[in-house]
């Protein structure tokens, strides 16, 4: 009995939740979701040898279009050496949407050097949130030579962006 009053609140609740959750502080809904997996090898004395970025997108745009990489570059690179910004969006977006991830490429002095960062860090629907860098481990992998002497060792990391408390 407990039940059937307590099933159609939780609905009416999450329903709430969905709506408020979904919402760019009260502005247009936001609908794709930007990942970065981050590949860091390091050397056997864990020296880091490289860093390498790939940008993944989730979501659907209105009309059911998946979401897809956005890009803006720079020729020539801005100021500070940015080369590019992406994310993921819907075709037509120059900006990113509430509370997301973006990668940065830039260019300082010939070195390409790759960025993940929060935009629109004060767009969160509640205001006493903020938009967080989140760094998930994803797993490790080890390669050992043939004489089992030298190993790399490759990081993975998931990277995102999230609304959270700052109490």
């Amino acid at each position: 009995m407990r039940y059937k009053v307590f099933i159609p609140q939780l609905l009416i609740l999450l329903s709430i939740l969905f709506a408020t959750g979904c919402k760019n502080g009260g502005k247009d809904k936001v609908y794709c979701q930007t990942f970065i997996q981050r590949e860091t090898i390091h050397d056997k004395n864990h020296k880091e040898l490289s860093t390498k970025y790939k940008l993944l997108c989730t979501g659907h745009c209105p009309g059911k279009d998946s979401c897809e990489k956005i890009t803006i570059t720079y020729n020539p690179p801005l100021k500070n050496g940015l080369i590019k910004k992406q994310w993921c969006g819907c075709n037509g977006d120059t900006i990113p949407q509430a509370c997301d991830v973006v990668l940065y490429t830039y260019n300082f002095d010939g070195r390409i050097v790759q960025t993940a960062d929060c935009t629109a860090f004060n767009t969160c629907p509640v205001a006493t949130d903020s938009c967080i860098q989140q760094n998930r481990d994803i797993g490790t992998d080890t390669i050992r030579s043939a004489d089992h002497k030298d190993s790399l060792y490759i990081y993975h990391t998931q990277i995102s962006c999230e609304c959270m408390n700052r109490k």
